[in-house]
């Protein structure tokens, strides 16, 4: 119980910082599954068939869909 005591500054600095990293991380796991990225386009991005799928892939989503 001493420990505690003696550590609660710590603690709770820990405590916010460990919150405040988990709320940034919600949030770019949610901004990845709606698309949204850094750049605001993909057409010039290295990674966009990664991150996409291929344009075949996501013709033959959007056919299942419909």
């Amino acid at each position: 119980m001493t420990f505690l005591i003696n550590n609660m500054g710590t603690i709770i600095t820990a405590l916010i910082l460990i919150i405040a990293v988990a709320l940034v991380i919600r949030v770019m796991i949610r901004d990845k599954k709606a698309g949204k990225g850094c750049c605001g386009g993909c057409s010039g991005c290295a990674h966009s068939c990664s991150c996409h799928g291929s344009v075949n892939q996501n013709k033959a989503k959007q056919g299942r869909q419909e």
